[in-house]
């Protein structure tokens, strides 16, 4: 039984960094890498299937890719709250970024 429940958790955690990562993939580059856009319009409310996940908590980073430029941009959710931890507005210059999306939870 525990199997099972475990599977079903991590299917729906599968579907919530899906349904974010594409929300990501339609908002063009100056929304990309503004951190108050992103808090405003993708972590503005929780993900479809994420009542289903205990404790749930996301964290997005977005890291230069291939540049010289120091600093990330990070936002935090969890319990129904998104905040900004760090913000480099630098990012929106840059010509690529890493995208690090993350959901933990208790199982």
């Amino acid at each position: 039984m525990d199997t099972i429940q475990m599977a079903r958790q991590s299917a729906c955690a599968s579907q919530v960094l899906q349904q974010r990562i594409e929300a990501m993939r339609i908002a063009n580059w100056h929304q990309a890498t503004d951190a108050n856009w992103l808090l405003a319009n993708l972590l503005n409310a929780d993900a479809p299937g994420a009542s289903q996940l205990k404790n749930m908590s996301e964290t997005l980073m977005l890291v230069p890719y291939g540049s010289t430029t120091v600093g990330n941009t990070q936002l935090n959710r969890a319990n129904g709250a998104a905040n900004i931890v760090a913000n480099n507005s630098a990012l929106l210059g840059e010509n690529a970024l890493r995208i690090i999306w993350t959901v933990n939870y208790t199982a």
